[in-house]
């Protein structure tokens, strides 16, 4: 399996500003993370060497974790991936759901919104990684057991950091994947936002403000058509229930109120 594959043009377009992003607002002596950047690979030992690494007591802070596993996973991503070795699948997967907690840890304790929308934004992307890796290895097992809890956790984060755009585009990206219930309703409040995409303006709208505001705009009207046509179309466990629910979140998609405006 060539790592190739598990690097999108998303990826790629993002990395940049979000080291930019994390070294401009971590203290430089607090996000200290000595021995994490070096040559590692996807042997089953350098990455078990690397999973230690970041949960060592050594690190000062959560911060100093995030900064290891984002040095540790920069550097692996220059590496080549082994023929065949599902344990390192396994423990790469968990290195990257190690990351993935830290940064939330760190996200939740910090009190600048600034440092808040950076860590969200890193969660957001480790777990593109870990979701395209997932889907990367077409090992049905390993699929079932961490992507859509890692899609669901996906979800908070990005409403957590008013991410409305971006997690808009992830939904319709997997149409292949069966999205649980909470993602649905994540992705219907996300949508109620469509006037600015940032999962809060949508918060307090009854459904007549709601049918102007998603009605009367193109983009909106096509957002609210698309999860409804995944819920009815198999995308959902049980359409029935799950269409029930969106019920309560959306309006039905009808023509623009004669004389309204968005």
């Amino acid at each position: 399996m060539g790592m190739d594959g598990l690097q999108s043009a998303r990826h790629l377009r993002w990395v940049g500003l979000l080291l930019l992003g994390l070294l401009t607002f971590w203290p430089v002596h607090s996000a200290q993370a000595k021995g994490c950047a070096g040559n590692w690979d996807y042997s089953e030992s350098s990455l078990q060497n690397a999973r230690r690494r970041l949960k060592s007591p050594a690190h000062p802070n959560l911060l100093s974790r995030v900064q290891c596993g984002t040095d540790l996973t920069a550097a692996l991503d220059l590496a080549e991936w082994p023929a065949d070795c599902p344990t390192c699948q396994r423990e790469y997967i968990e290195l990257l759901r190690d990351l993935i907690l830290y940064t939330r840890q760190a996200a939740s304790v910090t009190t600048s919104r600034q440092n808040k929308l950076a860590l969200y934004r890193r969660e957001f992307e480790t777990r593109i990684k870990l979701s395209d890796f997932l889907l990367s290895t077409h090992d049905p097992a390993l699929i079932k057991t961490y992507w859509s809890d890692n899609f669901d956790g996906m979800g908070d984060a990005m409403e957590l950091g008013g991410f409305g755009r971006e997690f808009h585009e992830q939904a319709l990206l997997h149409r292949d994947q069966i999205y649980s219930e909470k993602t649905f309703r994540t992705w219907a409040r996300d949508i109620r936002s469509c006037s600015a995409w940032d999962f809060r303006a949508g918060q307090n709208k009854d459904f007549p403000a709601l049918r102007r505001s998603l009605m009367c705009s193109e983009d909106c009207r096509r957002a609210l058509v698309r999860i409804r046509q995944r819920a009815d179309g198999g995308q959902a466990a049980d359409k029935v229930a799950m269409g029930e629910a969106l019920d309560d979140l959306l309006p039905a998609a009808e023509d623009c109120p004669t004389g309204a405006t968005p």
